[in-house]
């Protein structure tokens, strides 16, 4: 794969990496029946939540409340952006009201805002997938790691090792 250099989703305020399958937020973590497919961030509500690299727009669908696989949770939505690295995925968010599929994003564009899914606890869920993926993959405990599925760990380790 390329050397990827993304830009911080979340540039206005301070953010923790967790990492590690051990890590409830972490990539790979079993849950329940699933495995955590993506990286959560905690920042406070209303964050600004910013595109890590340019594309285009390919979904914006609901993430959590009713209707989806967290229907005890608030209601939040979800924006995919397809650009060089592949697909990223913007979860527990409002996405912006002037942003629609088709969209072309430029790198560190607004996109929405974190919304909290649960009363006082927001985050960013990040996901990250391979070219030409349409919508987010479940991937079921004790199987082997979805391949359109990526690790976002290391794209956002070197933000946080070479953020100045």
């Amino acid at each position: 794969m390329q050397n990827i250099t993304w830009k911080d989703p979340l540039p206005a305020v301070s953010w923790s990496l967790p990492i590690g399958k051990c890590h409830p937020a972490g990539f790979g973590y079993s849950k329940n029946y699933n495995v955590h497919t993506g990286i959560d961030l905690y920042v406070p509500e209303y964050s600004s939540v910013h595109a890590v690299e340019g594309g285009t727009v390919i979904d914006i669908f609901k993430f959590t409340g009713m209707g989806t696989s967290y229907p005890d949770l608030a209601t939040t939505h979800a924006i995919m952006i397809e650009g060089a690295s592949g697909v990223v995925l913007y979860g527990e968010v409002e996405v912006l009201k002037d942003i629609s599929i088709g969209q072309l994003i430029e790198p560190g564009s607004k996109i929405a805002v974190i919304k909290c899914a649960i009363t006082n606890y927001a985050m960013l869920h990040l996901e990250w997938y391979t070219q030409g993926t349409i919508q987010p993959i479940n991937w079921k405990q004790n199987t082997a790691q979805p391949k359109r599925l990526l690790d976002p760990t290391s794209n956002l380790l070197a933000l946080k090792t070479y953020r100045r």
